[in-house]
Order: C-alpha cells, then structure tokens, then sequence
C-alpha cells in the first residue's frame, strides 16, 4: 500500500512540474508574421487574437487562423505554426486578383474568382479592373461568399428532344446563382490560363 501510495504521488509531482513547467516556460513572446502586403503585422496578430504572455502549447491554431481570415478580406489563405519556446509564426497569403461586380443600386465591390467579396470601391477604381456584367451581388458583406441577386432572370425558349415547333418549347430560367457561378468559372479559366486583365468584362 505504501509503496502504490508512493507511485501515485510521484505521477502527481511529475504533472503538476510539467504543468507548472508549461506554465512559466512556453508563453508566447514572439509573434512573426509572414507574406502580408495589405496588411500591417500587428494587424494580422491582433485578428488572431495571438497575445504575447499566453501559453503556447494551449493556441488554437484553427480558430485564429479563421478569425484572420473572417476579419481581413484580402487574405485568401493562413497557416499557423509554434517554434518552441516562445515564438509564434503566421504564414498569410493576400489574393492576388480581384475583379468588379455592382449591386443592382450601382455600388462596386471587388471580389475574389472563388466568390469572396473583399471591399467596396467607387466606380473610378473598378474601372482599373475587370467588370463582371449580367448579374448583381445581394447584400454584400466583406470577407463572406458572395450571392447573387435573385431579381434577373432568361426566359429564352429551349426545344425539347423530339419537338420541333416553338409552340412546344419550354422556358429555362437561369437564377442569378447560375450567372455568378458561371462568371466565376470564367475568371478561374482565365487566371489558369494566364490571361488575366485582358478581359475589360464578362457578361
């Protein structure tokens, strides 16, 4: 009995000198930020919520990184990493092309081949980029997905296999998600091609 006693208040002197050890020892005191461009370091820390003096080894690295991408719009991907004893490291990467879309009351915003809006700009700068045409953004918040308005819609007629008289076309209604989805496999095409900016617009 004495001797499992002993057992038992050795494992708990070895946790709590390791927890106590954690403690004192892995706090963050440095903080490094990596590939940022639009936005200052300090900036992309604080987006984080990465504080010096806190434990290291406790960073959620998932939840910062998503904080930084829900607050700075123009960063289109982040990785965090620790070096121990004391360092934290913040990998950002910012989009590197954006193109120009309205809402349907004539305001311009910048937004992402994957869908991102990033910022709302007057109509001078979005004639520095590409115009998406043909559909307008509903509601635009930056940094989310962006979504088309539902108000614009194609009745053109389609022939059915096996009819052949207009009186028995059917109307195809393409929403505005078709269009935005469209225009932003266009833009991909054209950035896996390299031919990005030659395009004034797409309708």
């Amino acid at each position: 009995l004495n001797q499992m006693l002993m057992k038992i208040l050795i494992v708990i002197a070895v946790v709590a000198a390791f927890t106590l050890g954690i403690s004192v020892f892995f706090k963050v005191e440095k903080v490094v930020v990596y590939g940022n461009k639009a936005y200052s370091a300090w900036t992309v820390q604080e987006a984080g919520g990465v504080e010096t003096g806190t434990n290291l080894l406790s960073l959620n690295n998932t939840r910062a990184c998503g904080k930084i991408m829900a607050a700075l719009p123009y960063v289109d991907n982040v990785r965090i990493g620790i070096k121990l004893p004391d360092t934290v490291n913040i990998y950002v990467e910012e989009i590197d092309v954006a193109y120009a879309i309205q809402t349907q009351e004539g305001t311009h915003w910048l937004m992402t081949s994957g869908g991102k809006v990033v910022e709302q700009i007057d109509s001078g700068t979005a004639k520095g980029y590409t115009m998406i045409e043909g559909v307008y953004l509903d509601s635009p918040v930056p940094g989310q997905q962006a979504r088309a308005l539902e108000t614009v819609q194609d009745n053109t007629a389609q022939t059915e296999p096996g009819m052949g008289s207009l009186e028995e076309t059917v109307p195809a209604v393409i929403t505005g998600a078709d269009r935005l989805n469209t225009a932003l496999m266009i833009l991909r095409e054209l950035e896996a091609n390299d031919i990005v900016g030659e395009a004034a617009s797409i309708d």
